[in-house]
C-alpha cells in the first residue's frame, strides 16, 4: 500500500472548503506550542530536492557547509526537549494561514545537538558531519510522527466526510495535555524516535537515556517501546478521537494500520515533509 500525501493534503483542503474552513486551526492556537518570536522569524526551507536518507544528507552540500558551526555550541542538554524548550515543532497542514505546514527546527538546537553527539555519543565521537546528520534525523524522526497522526486523522475525515476530527483531537487533546505526563502524542514520537535509533545511527542506550531526561511525557516514551506497544499506544490515541465522535463508531483501526506500522518506514522518507529552519527569532513589540 502506498499514501499519496499531496493528494490526501490536497483533499482535505477542498473538504474544508465545504465548511468555509471553519474546522481549520487558527494560527494563535500555535502559541501554546512556540512563542511568537520563533513562529513569526523569517525560516528557509531544507533539503526540498532530496531523499530524507542517511546517505544524502552526508553528502548534501547544506550538511557540509553547516559542520562549520558546530563546534562553537556548548552542550545544554535544556535545548533539546523538543517543542517543551522551543527546539523544533510541527505546524500541522489544518492549520490557516497553511504557508508555511511542516517540521520547523531552530538552527542553534541543531547545532547544540549535534555538538552533544559529536562529544558524547558512541560512534559518532569526533565524527563531525555524521553527527549532524544524525542530530537532524534525531529531530526529524519526532516531528515525523505528528505528520502521521494528522494524516491518520485526515484520512477518517476524508471517509467520513466530516473535517473536525483534527482539530477537535488538537485543541482538546493535544493542546490541552501538552507539557504534561497525559500528552499519549508526545510520548508516542519519542517512541518512534527511539524505534528508529538505527536510522539516526544513535547508538539505542545513549538516547534512551536522553529520551528519559526530558521528563513529562516525553520520558514515558518507555511505555511504547518493543514488541507491538507502539502499535497498541497509537491505538490508544486514535480511541481518544473515536470515542468523542459518532461518525467514528463503526471506523475500524485497521484503516489507519499503515500510518503506524514500523515497517512503513519508507512512506516516512520518500514523502516531502517541507522543513524550515530558523536562525534568530523575531523582534515582537
Amino acid at each position: 500500500m502506498s499514501i499519496d500525501s499531496d493528494k490526501l493534503i490536497n483533499d482535505i483542503i477542498n473538504l474544508n472548503k465545504l465548511t468555509d474552513n471553519k474546522h481549520m486551526i487558527s494560527e494563535e492556537l500555535l502559541s501554546e506550542i512556540i512563542t511568537p518570536e520563533w513562529y513569526y522569524s523569517d525560516s528557509e526551507r531544507i533539503f526540498a530536492n532530496i531523499k530524507i536518507s542517511w546517505d544524502s544528507l552526508l553528502q548534501s552540500e547544506f550538511t557540509n557547509n553547516i559542520s562549520l558551526n558546530v563546534n562553537r555550541f556548548t552542550i545544554m542538554r535544556r535545548d533539546i526537549v523538543f517543542e517543551k524548550s522551543f527546539c523544533t515543532w510541527y505546524q500541522p497542514y489544518h492549520l490557516l494561514p497553511r504557508t508555511k505546514w511542516g517540521i520547523h527546527i531552530r538552527s542553534s538546537s541543531w547545532m547544540k545537538v549535534s555538538s552533544q553527539l559529536n562529544k558524547e555519543c558512541p560512534h559518532l565521537i569526533s565524527k563531525l558531519d555524521e553527527s549532524i546528520v544524525a542530530a537532524f534525523l534525531y529531530i526529524y524522526f519526532h516531528g515525523a510522527f505528528h505528520y502521521t497522526v494528522e494524516n491518520a486523522i485526515s484520512t477518517m475525515e476524508l471517509s467520513t466526510s466530516n473535517s473536525s476530527f483534527y482539530s477537535d483531537y488538537y485543541i482538546h487533546n493535544y493542546l490541552k495535555t501538552f507539557n504534561t505526563s497525559d500528552c499519549i502524542e508526545e510520548s508516542l514520537a519519542n517512541a518512534y524516535l527511539y524505534e528508529n535509533a538505527s536510522e539516526c545511527r544513535i547508538n539505542k542506550e545513549y538516547l534512551k537515556n536522553e529520551l528519559i531526561n526530558q521528563g513529562d511525557a516525553y520520558a514515558d516514551f518507555l511505555k511504547y517501546i518493543d514488541n507491538d506497544n507502539l502499535f497498541n499506544g497509537c491505538q490508544e490515541l486514535i480511541m481518544q478521537i473515536k470515542n468523542k465522535h459518532k461518525d467514528l463508531l463503526d471506523y475500524e483501526f485497521k484503516n489507519l494500520e499503515y500510518f503506524f506500522n514500523i515497517k512503513s518506514l519508507e512512506f516516512m522518507l520518500q514523502n516531502q515533509i517541507p522543513i524550515w529552519l530558523h536562525h534568530s527569532p523575531k523582534p515582537i513589540h
